[in-house]
């Protein structure tokens, strides 16, 4: 859920030393992703929790935060029943420390696969679809929306970063 020039300065600054392309490929194939949720017909639903401190912490210029905030705004619009977005606030401590992306992945169309967790580290991700691990990820997942604002504050909270990078 990120803008080309956010991705681009988030990756960049996770690799330094990666040539321009190889930046530009990763950002290309983390904006394709979204694409899933534009499907017509037998879109998937993302339920996702976001850090607070995420919409605070500069990355790049205050411009590409403003169009990093304004491009979460807009997708809450374009994507109302595809994407439920979930702020976690600061003050949940701990339970909100995750330190990096969990995507947990549940088949409903296809009973016969199983849950699965995507780890997305800075080395390099991670596909884990071993059943105590899912539970056990989901478990942290279930607790992040626990100590998150509900669906229905996003657009509040996501207006009110939008000020502070005006």
């Amino acid at each position: 859920m990120q803008t080309e020039e956010y991705a681009q300065t988030v990756i960049r600054a996770a690799h330094p030393t990666a040539p321009a392309h190889e930046i530009a490929e990763r950002a290309r194939l983390r904006l394709q992703r979204l694409q899933m949720l534009r499907r017509p017909g037998d879109a998937p639903v993302l339920l996702a929790v976001m850090d607070s401190e995420v919409l605070r912490r500069q990355v790049g210029s205050p411009g590409v935060m403003f169009r990093q905030v304004q491009y979460l705004l807009d997708l809450l619009d374009e994507l109302p029943f595809q994407l439920h977005l979930r702020i976690a606030p600061l003050e949940a401590g701990a339970a909100g420390a995750i330190g990096h992306p969990i995507v947990h992945l549940r088949f409903f169309a296809a009973e016969y696969l199983p849950d699965m967790v995507y780890l997305e580290q800075y080395e390099g991700a991670l596909y884990d679809e071993k059943p105590a691990n899912s539970e056990r990820y989901l478990a942290v997942l279930n607790n992040l929306c626990g100590v998150a604002s509900l669906s229905q504050h996003t657009r509040s909270l996501l207006t009110e970063a939008l000020t502070y990078w005006r």
